[in-house]
């Protein structure tokens, strides 16, 4: 084998393996991923945005906006002034689309009214057994 094709297959196979370089096992799936311009495409549609007043907004043209909600994925800060513009998080309803049991850090909304709702128990559960207490002496009476 020669030198020039070992070097080759080397560099192909690093290229391949390293983290830091996209090869084949680093592309993304993208059928398992939101079509984020469909989703803006979809909003401004369905509310009756121009595209022209977005781009106006955001201090771009027109074209850069039909580009935007082309695209299948968009940079989290373009995302989150488009988010801000039009006053809608679209960055809740990509999240929306992953599994539940992934991790996050946003706090449990629910988990005020979970306190309360145990609350609430424990204290049906004393009213019912003095309710069982009256029921008791008005029967020996």
């Amino acid at each position: 084998m020669s030198y020039k094709k070992i070097v080759y297959l080397s560099l192909k196979s690093f290229s391949m393996a390293h983290p830091l370089r996209p090869g084949p096992k680093f592309k993304s799936k993208e059928t398992n991923m939101p079509h984020i311009g469909k989703l803006i495409r979809t909003y401004i549609n369905k509310h009756h945005i121009a595209k022209s007043a977005i781009a106006r907004k955001m201090d771009r043209n027109r074209a850069t906006v039909e580009r935007l909600v082309k695209r299948p994925s968009i940079q989290l800060a373009i995302l989150w002034e488009i988010s801000e513009i039009l006053q809608y998080n679209f960055i809740a309803d990509v999240a929306a689309q992953l599994p539940n049991t992934y991790g996050n850090n946003v706090p449990d909304p629910t988990l005020k009214l979970q306190e309360e709702l145990q609350t609430l128990r424990e204290e049906n559960k004393i009213l019912k057994a003095q309710l069982d207490a009256f029921k008791e002496v008005l029967r020996k009476s």
